[in-house]
């Protein structure tokens, strides 16, 4: 697409020039050229219109032109930005298609991880297609669209969850914009979800196995002429306690700088303030969606603290609770990285991982007795529903072999008498 200004005249300078403007595709994303002639010397700039989708990239070069001819703006101009340029009269403009909704969606998530937004990416964007409802309006949506999908033949029950999770994220920002009014994916019902988190927790007799292949791995430095004793990791076994009795993410026990980052949630490592009391609980007050919680700390939990305190100190409230001999914070990816060798040198499935300890200490909250409402508190889900599906069905599954545990009992004593 091309467009030919008039033919105009600089007064000042007593030249013609005109102005030409194109669209250009440049990878995914469409972009806005202008040329300008004056007196026979060619000048061009280019601009990014900010979206995938042609019938959007017409509609705002338009937009320029319109702009342009009623001489509200000058391309050229040094002082020229394009998204004030593009900003309609409107706070809150509705996206021309649901292709651009999920741009808008995107660009409200450039506080998030790459692989986050990618995910929504991959999602609605296969759901767009899928339904062939792509450069569509948004109220060509249907709830049989969101069902049709969702129930696709040959995908797992944890998939299906997962297309619910980011479709219903996706159109959860539609509707707090007022685009539209109806919730139509929450309320979708889906088959009860595979206990699959189980293969990911690691038992009682594992974490006694995993401790012991620990401690001969710090046996085997000391007799080493080189040892020092800030080789032996002090921090490793209350990291793992602190995961599965407290169910902390990864992110909120220990370090991670790209989550440190990102300005808008940048809460990531524990630190001496989190702890309440004389190690009574664990404070998150900007957990992920800045939920608070108050997580309170097991006499196990507790003394492995304060066996690592001896070693490190007691960290004051603004230092981090994990670190290494030189005082900075452990990081969560080479926490992972020691972990996985200790569990190659313990014989535990390499299954096993941090997020799985999470499920355990959920579990066993469950099991001990929590309501639900008090689990998802502790657990910092954003509805009982997401505690619901996932850790009644592991606690039920745990009690039932527990139940079988007791029946197998009985009858060998009863056969003994």
């Amino acid at each position: 697409m091309s467009r030919l200004f008039p033919e105009m005249r600089n007064k000042k300078r007593n030249k013609f020039f005109i102005i030409m403007s194109f669209l250009q595709k440049r990878g995914k994303t469409w972009y806005a050229r202008f040329n300008k002639i004056v007196d026979g010397q060619r000048k061009e700039i280019k601009f990014s219109l900010k979206t995938r989708q042609r019938p959007v990239a017409v509609k705002r070069l338009e937009e320029l032109q319109a702009k342009f001819e009623r001489k509200e703006i000058d391309p050229f101009a040094p002082s020229f930005d394009l998204e004030s340029a593009l900003r309609e009269d409107e706070e809150n403009p509705e996206p021309w298609t649901l292709d651009d909704s999920l741009e808008m969606l995107l660009d409200s998530k450039k506080h998030r991880k790459k692989r986050t937004r990618q995910i929504y990416v991959d999602i609605v964007g296969y759901f767009l297609s899928f339904n062939n409802l792509n450069g569509k309006p948004i109220n060509a949506v249907t709830k049989e669209h969101f069902l049709k999908f969702l129930y696709r033949p040959e995908i797992s029950t944890t998939t299906r969850y997962t297309d619910r999770q980011h479709l219903g994220g996706w159109w959860r920002f539609l509707m707090k914009n007022g685009w539209v009014q109806k919730d139509l994916v929450s309320n979708i019902d889906l088959p009860q979800k595979d206990a699959r988190v189980l293969p990911k927790m690691i038992t009682e007799d594992e974490l006694e196995k995993l401790f012991k292949a620990f401690d001969k791995k710090n046996k085997e430095r000391r007799k080493n002429k080189y040892h020092r004793s800030y080789f032996e990791q002090p921090w490793f076994k209350p990291v793992i306690i602190t995961l599965v009795d407290a169910g902390l993410r990864i992110h909120e026990c220990l370090y991670n700088p790209y989550q440190a980052a990102r300005k808008e949630d940048n809460y990531t490592g524990l630190k001496g303030r989190n702890l309440i009391g004389d190690l009574e609980y664990i404070y998150i007050d900007k957990a992920k969606r800045n939920r608070e919680r108050m997580i309170p700390i097991t006499s196990r939990l507790r003394k492995y603290l304060k066996q690592y305190f001896k070693v490190r100190g007691v960290p004051g409230p603004d230092d981090y609770v994990f670190i290494t001999y030189r005082g900075q914070p452990i990081v969560g990816h080479h926490a992972r990285k020691e972990f996985k060798e200790y569990l190659r040198m313990a014989g535990i499935p390499d299954t096993r991982t941090f997020h799985g300890m999470r499920h355990r200490a959920i579990t066993t909250w469950l099991e001990e007795g929590f309501t639900l409402s008090e689990a998802k508190d502790m657990a910092g889900h954003s509805s009982v529903k997401i505690t619901d599906e996932v850790y009644t069905h592991l606690a039920a599954k745990n009690l039932k072999r527990k139940m079988e545990r007791i029946e197998a009992m009985k009858k060998k004593e009863s056969g003994s008498k």
